[in-house]
């Protein structure tokens, strides 16, 4: 379904607050509890994707496989869309050029892998990540842990810096 220029009706006051103090943040707490000690794959899971809902939500996105703004709404139904961005809840979008190469790369790599890994079935032969029937390496595990981490960790600062200065309307 194509994306949509708006979300559909303005959220309240209350409504922004709690979308900022208690929506957003039970989500980078499941976010920190998945990725405590040895996380498995459901785990990773969580965190890849409630990080890339967060990425979203802070106007971040990938096209193509490369870092870009994401300023347009998922459409629900035929013109119609309920998701959330910060600038429904009184804040600013991230700059995506202005972010420093670390954040910038930490961000399009967590988004592809989880797109690749998490929010779509996908399957190609590689052996330098997998073994012959098809499953990953303990190697690659380990790699794909330490970059969700690292792509977590961006997202989560990037929201808190961005909520210090939101004001909800």
């Amino acid at each position: 379904m194509p994306r949509i220029s708006h979300r559909t009706g303005s959220l309240t006051r209350p409504q922004q607050i709690a979308f900022l103090q208690v929506r957003v943040p039970g989500r980078i707490s499941a976010i920190q509890s998945a990725l405590q000690h040895q996380p498995t794959y459901k785990d990773l899971a969580v965190a890849a994707i409630f990080s890339r809902a967060i990425a979203s939500f802070l106007g971040i996105g990938t096209s193509s496989g490369r870092l870009c703004a994401d300023r347009k709404y998922f459409q629900h139904s035929p013109g119609q869309s309920w998701e959330v961005k910060i600038k429904n809840v009184g804040g600013e979008f991230v700059d995506v050029d202005a972010l420093c190469h670390a954040d910038k790369s930490a961000l399009e790599q967590g988004i592809n892998e989880t797109n690749t890994a998490f929010a779509h079935l996908t399957f190609w032969p590689d052996p330098s990540s997998q073994n012959q029937s098809g499953l990953a390496t303990d190697a690659y595990i380990q790699s794909q842990t330490q970059q969700i981490r690292i792509f977590a960790d961006t997202v989560i600062r990037l929201f808190h810096e961005r909520v210090a200065r939101a004001n909800p309307a």
